[in-house]
């Protein structure tokens, strides 16, 4: 089991899930030029909070990343720093509310805009304001375009059903464009999360276990190999909670 990196731990302790941890290696990488998808259930914490941890640690190794998230251009016009309601643009004041636009997410895409903008990462808002059918494929090549056979590697935040090894999810789709990827799910046996529901487009927060993994989280936040065929690894996580929409702040 390979556990996370000290900085990602510093991280969880502003989002109140943990207070230490060892300091311990990275994340499994593939190789060079290739791609971490990491899929989640859209709406907590921990996730977005872990994933700018990620990305953070790599830059501070010195290197350039390519960083994508599941949501289109428009949320990237998000005011920032965000510090309430007011400084939201209309794509965050939507009707449909599914944990994409979580306060979570609001405070990741601020964090990682000044990384952009000093050309310390390359930010991709891989999805179209209106989503067609072909987002999978469509998110790959954008993805692809700008790893251009580069020696970086790309953090990718999807959905659990886009980072699954199938041949028509977003991971799938890397592959056959000649991209090595490691996917990730997520797995807690206590969570919340912001969830959108049939019939309730703003959502709710609702309890669950994410059992994704099928394996013992012990209490320590960790990357498991998985035997299972859909992901190569789990995130373990204790516990999950959830983040409302950015613009109830």
């Amino acid at each position: 089991m390979q556990a996370i990196s000290k900085t990602v731990l510093t991280l969880f302790i502003s989002f109140a899930v943990m207070a230490a941890a060892p300091e311990t290696p990275q994340p499994p990488l593939p190789p060079s030029g290739g791609a971490l998808v990491l899929g989640e259930l859209h709406g907590s914490r921990e996730v977005p909070g872990l994933f700018l941890a990620m990305v953070q640690d790599y830059v501070a190794e010195g290197k350039q990343p390519i960083v994508a998230l599941e949501l289109p251009p428009s949320a990237g016009t998000l005011d920032c720093p965000f510090v309430s309601a007011d400084n939201l643009s209309p794509y965050w004041r939507n009707d449909y509310q599914d944990g994409r636009t979580s306060l979570a997410m609001a405070e990741l895409i601020c964090t990682l805009k000044p990384l952009a903008a000093a050309d310390d990462l390359k930010l991709l808002f891989m999805d179209d304001e209106k989503r067609p059918g072909s987002f999978d494929s469509d998110a790959a090549k954008r993805i692809a375009m700008l790893l251009d056979g580069s020696a970086k590697h790309a953090f990718i935040l999807t959905g659990n059903y886009h980072s699954r090894n199938a041949p028509e999810s977003i991971n799938g789709q890397l592959q056959s464009l000649g991209i090595k990827t490691t996917s990730v799910t997520v797995g807690a046996p206590k969570a919340t999360l912001w969830v959108q529901m049939q019939g309730d487009a703003r959502g709710s927060e609702q309890s669950m276990t994410v059992n994704f993994c099928k394996t013992d989280p012990g209490s320590a936040v960790a990357f498991s190999r998985l035997e299972s065929p859909k992901w190569d690894y789990c995130l373990n996580l204790p516990e999950m909670t959830a983040s409302p929409p950015a613009q109830d702040h």
